[in-house]
């Protein structure tokens, strides 16, 4: 629920006079709103009249052009604003199974929670370096021994957890091999997007809207859902190790390596 005096996104349904669960369906809005309060209206920022809607506990405001702000929905009929008398928290859109992870400063200036989805395993070889997925995960029969141990993420994460995969495979590999990390725009926005989509109640117009994105931040959500900290924290242990006399050790963190082979930069787009 809402702190009060605060708001979260208003929505308003041109010619709308029901918000059952077919109209929010025709609109789009389901995936963000689940349940809602709604107040009829004769004029919205359209100039017509329709239904003004918001996922908090109380009925939205009054359509005010003076305090508020509206932008038509991307691809859709139903606008979206914001109340600049109520601002909108980042508590406000939080979703009740959000998965942890560390906060972010995002554009706004207000702090928000970012997925951890994987960690790094403790590295006691020179072989691969290895990380574990931080989401549920289904129990799955272990051939070898026909016991349950976690198996594949479950269903409602795999398709992020394969986008974690894939990227922060991809930056792993660029770093061991010590050229610049590139990443490709469109794979690395529609990452972070739905980083952003797993524990809040937003879509690209929410983001757009609410200015929650630059082209640097992009890159500290990426961090922090992939653990960057812990991966250059692992390769700069393994590569302290290498320089100290030449043979693997398990004593524990090395003195920081040179600059030129610890990777201490975010990536790039290329």
């Amino acid at each position: 629920m809402a702190q009060p005096g605060c708001m979260s996104l208003l929505y308003f349904l041109p010619n709308a006079q029901a918000t059952d669960a077919s109209c929010i369906d025709r609109f789009g809005l389901r995936p963000i709103l689940p349940a809602c309060q709604r107040r009829e209206t004769l004029r919205g920022p359209t100039g017509g009249q329709g239904a003004l809607v918001t996922a908090t506990g109380n009925p939205p405001p009054l359509y005010r052009a003076d305090s508020q702000t509206w932008q038509q929905r991307h691809g859709t009929d139903a606008w979206i604003g914001i109340d600049h008398d109520q601002p909108v928290t980042p508590k406000s859109l939080l979703r009740s199974d959000a998965v942890p992870g560390p906060a972010v400063v995002l554009a706004d200036g207000q702090h928000w929670f970012i997925p951890q989805l994987r960690g790094f395993d403790r590295d006691p070889s020179d072989g691969p370096l290895g990380y574990h997925t931080l989401l549920d995960q289904r129990m799955q029969i272990d051939p070898a021994s026909g016991r349950l141990r976690p198996g594949a993420v479950v269903s409602q994460f795999a398709a992020i957890w394969e986008q974690a995969v894939a990227i922060g495979d991809h930056l792993l590999q660029q770093i061991e091999q010590r050229t610049e990390a590139t990443l490709d725009p469109k794979q690395t926005t529609d990452f972070i997007v739905a980083c952003l989509q797993l524990n809040y109640r937003v879509q690209l117009p929410e983001i757009d809207l609410l200015g929650l994105l630059t082209r640097d931040l992009q890159f500290e959500v990426l961090k922090a859902a992939l653990d960057w900290d812990g991966m250059r924290s692992a390769l700069g242990n393994r590569q302290g190790r290498r320089h100290s006399d030449g043979t693997p050790s398990d004593s524990g963190p090395s003195p920081p390596p040179p600059a030129n082979t610890t990777p201490t930069d975010p990536p790039s787009e290329s």
